[in-house]
This record gives structure tokens, sequence and C-alpha cells, in this order.
């Protein structure tokens, strides 16, 4: 049975701009829960608590400045993120935009490719009111879950190589426990095995043969 993905929602934008993408996510049975956190808040702290990320980004606020642009948003969060969580964790969302071509898409990427660096994908959603059924929107959407698939698939190797950082210690005195027990234990049976081993006896066939010199 493999994990449920938490994830967390990082902007600058209230979450009324994402409620409909919170709610996309928590009607997938591949979520098992949705963080709203609003940045400049303690998102470091709150990106721990994640599994995956969303750096969202509304182009209400006047532009598509994310990233390695003049006056960007995003430039240390989107790269942090990308360190605590990994690259393969992180998506971007670009909402209310009047374009949302493949060819647009392309064209952010050549001028802001910090998105591609630090980031699995992005996608770009069009200002319509209803987010989740425009054509472009579902396919978008159904991309996103493909990726959360894929990321709940690595999450119980994630989350055991979590747990033998967290207690190597104790894992390591538990291990060296177990070896001085079976070392004691072997001791305790090879000396049990010795002492019912019956001594030796001479063979009555052995025979001392005495010479004497002849005078």
């Amino acid at each position: 049975m493999f994990q449920k993905a938490l994830v967390g929602i990082f902007s600058r934008d209230h979450r009324d701009c994402y409620d409909w993408l919170i709610a996309f996510l928590l009607d997938s049975s591949l979520v098992k829960d949705v963080r709203p956190v609003f940045i400049p808040c303690d998102y470091i702290h709150e990106a721990r608590q994640c599994s995956l990320a969303v750096l969202y980004h509304t182009k209400n606020r006047g532009r598509l400045n994310v990233t390695d642009v003049r006056d960007s948003l995003y430039d240390e969060e989107l790269e942090a993120l990308s360190i605590l969580l990994g690259r393969e964790n992180v998506i971007v969302v670009i909402d209310d935009v009047e374009n949302a071509s493949d060819e647009e898409k392309v064209r952010i990427l050549e001028n802001q490719p910090s998105i591609g660096q630090y980031a699995r994908d992005f996608f770009l959603f069009s200002s319509t009111h209803d987010k989740r059924n425009s054509p472009n929107s579902q396919k978008n959407l159904k991309e996103i879950k493909r990726i959360i698939n894929a990321h709940n698939r690595r999450l119980p190797c994630t989350r055991f190589g979590e747990i033998l950082i967290k207690h190597h210690r104790l894992i390591i005195l538990a291990l060296i426990t177990c070896g001085l027990l079976i070392l004691i234990i072997s001791l305790v049976a090879f000396g049990i095995q010795q002492s019912t081993v019956p001594p030796t006896t001479a063979s009555p066939w052995n025979f001392t043969t005495n010479t004497t010199s002849k005078t």
C-alpha cells in the first residue's frame, strides 16, 4: 500500500486564488492533505512537513515574474523547495494567463530557466471561471495526478530512508547487541559441545616395541 502525498501550496497570493486547486487535490485519492503556505512566513518549516510542493503564482498580480526576471518573486523560494524536497517533488503552477498554449510554456521556460532547473514541471492555467473543466485544464490536471501518483510510489523508500537517518544510532546499537548475543550463544554452545566429548583412551592394539642392544 503506497503512502499518500502531503501537498504544500506555497504562494504570495491568498488561498482564495487557488481554492480550486486545493479542492481538486483533496478530491483525489492520491492526496492525504493540502497545506496552504503563505510566503514569506516560515515556509522552510512548512516544507519539511510536506512530501510534495506546488509553487503557485497568478498573473493577476500583474506579471509573470516567477524567477530570473526583474522583480521576480520566487527565486530563493523555488530553489529552497527543490533542495529540501528534491526537484522531482516540486511543480510550478502559473494561473490566470491569457495564453496557456505549449508555445507559451516554452517561451516562459526560455526566459525563466530556473523553473525547469528546480521544478519537475510547470503548468499554465487560463483565466477562466471554470478552472477544472476547460480542455487545457483537464490535460494539466491529469498530468499533475500522474506526477503525484509517481511521487507516492517513491514514498515508502523515502520514508524508510528517513527512519534510517533519524534513528541510525539506535539501529547501530541494536546490530552490535545482536552480534554480541550471537557470539555469546556460539561460545556457550561450543563449550557445551566440548564438555560432552568423551576422553580419548589408548587403543589396546597399540604395542610398544622394545629393542635391546646385542652384547
